[in-house]
C-alpha cells in the first residue's frame, strides 16, 4: 500500500500516454527499459506528509517532475534534408506535455485514470528549467502534488 511515489508515476505516465500527441514515448522513473526519443520520463522525487496538525494521515505531498528528453539532432527526410532544427523539435516535444499537465483540474484527470493504489487531491504545475545533457535536451516539469494511498 505504501507505494504512493510509483503509483503516482504510474498515473502520470498513463496519462501522458494518452493525452500527448505524435511520436512521445512515456516512462515512469526507475525503469529498465531502454529510453528512446522524444520521450518523457515520469519522476515523483520526493514525498513528505501532508497535514495541518503534527499528526500523520497518509496524505504525501510529493514533488514530481517529468523530464521531456529529445535528442540535439535535427528530424530529417528520406532524402537527408532538414524538416525540423533540434530545437524545434525540443520545444514541440516541450508544448505538448505542457498543453497535456497545463490544466486547473489536473488531479481529477489524473483520477480517471483509474490507477490503483493512489488517489489524488491536488496537481499543478510549477517550475519549469531547460538543459542541455551531452546530446539531449532536456526540459523538466515540476508538478506538486497531494496524493494518498487507496487499499488495492
Amino acid at each position: 500500500m505504501w507505494i504512493v511515489e510509483e503509483k503516482i508515476e504510474d498515473a502520470f505516465a498513463a496519462y501522458l500516454r494518452a493525452n500527448v500527441p505524435g511520436t512521445m514515448r512515456v516512462y515512469t522513473g526507475w525503469t529498465d527499459e531502454e529510453q528512446q526519443y522524444p520521450c518523457a520520463v515520469c519522476c515523483a522525487r520526493s514525498s513528505n506528509n501532508e497535514n495541518d496538525e503534527a499528526t500523520f494521515n497518509g496524505h504525501r505531498r510529493v514533488d514530481v517532475e517529468i523530464a521531456v528528453i529529445t535528442e540535439a539532432t535535427p528530424e530529417l527526410d528520406a532524402a537527408g534534408k532538414q524538416i525540423r532544427s533540434s530545437r524545434d523539435r525540443n520545444s514541440d516535444a516541450r508544448d505538448a506535455t505542457i498543453s497535456a499537465l497545463a490544466k486547473t483540474a489536473l488531479h481529477t484527470d489524473l483520477n480517471d485514470m483509474n490507477v490503483p493504489g493512489v488517489k489524488f487531491s491536488m496537481a499543478h504545475m510549477t517550475e519549469m528549467t531547460r538543459e542541455v545533457d551531452g546530446r539531449h535536451f532536456v526540459s523538466t516539469i515540476k508538478v506538486d502534488v497531494i496524493a494518498n494511498p487507496v487499499q488495492i
